[in-house]
């Protein structure tokens, strides 16, 4: 999880609480200066109504940290790279393809091309 970041939230980036239960921003314009953002947190068989600064911090919870201050969600991706077998070694490439497919035609007559493996992380 990241900090929460007013912009890419609006932007509409995954949005979390401190235990990483997904968080729906219902809007960002409430007619509140000291809570402007309502969101529902998933609990998992129900969603619990929130409303929050604009640095994310939940309800009152203004003097300390709460489990329902706002986070910025990892975003799983995706994607593939080429190994090669160079003379000592094995290598990888430099690209990230979005396709396997595409990861396998860059790597078309290359002499060392070994296998394309899908990889994945968290931004």
């Amino acid at each position: 999880m990241k900090p929460f970041d007013l912009n890419l939230a609006k932007a509409g980036h995954p949005v979390c609480n401190r235990r990483g239960e997904p968080v729906r921003i219902l809007c960002f314009d409430k007619k509140d200066k000291d809570y402007p953002i309502v969101g529902l947190i998933d609990r998992g068989d129900k969603e619990e109504y929130g409303m929050f600064t604009e640095k994310g911090k939940y309800g009152k919870a203004l003097s300390f940290d709460s489990i329902d201050d706002l986070f910025m969600a990892s975003m799983k991706k995706t994607g593939w790279i080429n190994v090669y077998k160079r003379q000592y070694h094995h290598a990888t490439g430099h690209t990230i393809y979005d396709t396997k497919e595409k990861a396998k035609d860059v790597a078309k007559g290359d002499s060392g091309y070994v296998d394309t493996i899908e990889i994945t992380w968290d931004e």
